[in-house]
């Protein structure tokens, strides 16, 4: 669903005040936890946070992935721990130094990154497909562990994540900009 402007500004549930945003912002609707999700049930109270419950898409909510023009930013909390889905097909993706130390890449390709964060179970469910759609047929999900999901994407620009309180990732420079760097400009 294709959010409008007065939408953009309005106060959502999941992430409180929505910054201001300009009249050709588009962003999907948050949709609620499934009864399974951790976080819902109650289950694993760590694996959920304030304002991002384990296994929401993440990229709607506005206060931890902000669009900026093409680019996305995804700020995950500290207790993150399980699948994250990174896609862009015409950017670049940038992992911040203290996320990249715990996260292991487990496949990459068509501009599709899906990393696991943390310590990675033998088998854990899969809530979300590759594509950031949600799965509800208990098969698809298989069994395992519940383990928080995230998926943030964007077409045209840069896919960037961290953890919270962690600076943006490190910009990836040109060769001007490494010339720039080298003569202290």
């Amino acid at each position: 669903m294709i959010i409008t402007e007065e939408q953009g500004k309005e106060k959502t549930d999941v992430a409180g005040d929505a910054p201001d945003r300009p009249a050709n912002a588009r962003a999907e609707q948050d949709h609620p936890p499934p009864p399974y999700s951790p976080g819902a049930s109650g289950a694993t109270p760590e694996a959920s946070m304030p304002n991002l419950q384990a296994t929401n898409y993440a990229h709607v909510n506005r206060k931890h992935a902000p669009i900026r023009g093409h680019s996305a930013q995804l700020t995950l909390p500290r207790s993150f721990r399980g699948k994250l889905i990174l896609h862009t097909v015409y950017g670049r993706i940038a992992l911040s130094k203290g996320l990249e130390k715990v996260t292991a890449v487990l496949w990459e390709v068509d501009g599709t990154r899906v990393c696991f964060v943390g310590d990675r179970p033998a088998k854990w469910k899969n809530t979300l497909t590759n594509d950031g759609d949600e799965l509800y047929d208990g098969g698809q999900i298989g069994e395992g562990e519940d383990v928080d999901e995230a998926w943030v994407g964007t077409r045209d620009g840069a896919v960037s994540v961290r953890f919270e309180g962690e600076p943006e990732p490190d910009k990836v420079q040109g060769v001007l900009g490494s010339v720039m760097k080298i003569f202290g400009l």
